[in-house]
């Protein structure tokens, strides 16, 4: 008696081919979305025109930053712009480098 195998291989070969189109589908789908995705997010970040209420807040910080004030009346302590802020604290610096080198010179003599 000849025994004959089970394997149908035209059944199996079917659905390894099928299964094999459907996962180009999927990933071929996946990768659109996520294309359309990052159009959406370039769109809104780059192209689309400032958010109102980002470009106010954005506005009152660089006024903040550019105008005189008090931020403690009885401790004294105000605020000043911070382009003048910068320039103080420069020359401080410069003024104690300046001091420093002369310090050293007369250590070391002329």
């Amino acid at each position: 008696m000849e025994h004959q195998p089970d394997v149908r291989a035209g059944l199996i070969m079917t659905i390894g081919v099928s299964g094999a189109l459907w996962i180009v589908v999927i990933v071929l789908s996946v990768q659109a979305l996520t294309y359309h995705l990052q159009q959406g997010m370039y769109e809104q970040d780059v192209v689309a025109p400032p958010n109102q209420a980002r470009q106010a807040y954005r506005e009152a910080q660089l006024e903040q930053i550019q105008a005189y004030g008090w931020v403690d009346r009885e401790a004294g302590i105000v605020t000043i712009p911070i382009d003048r802020a910068m320039s103080v604290y420069a020359g401080q610096q410069g003024q104690g480098g300046l001091q420093a080198e002369q310090a050293a010179q007369v250590e070391t003599g002329p």
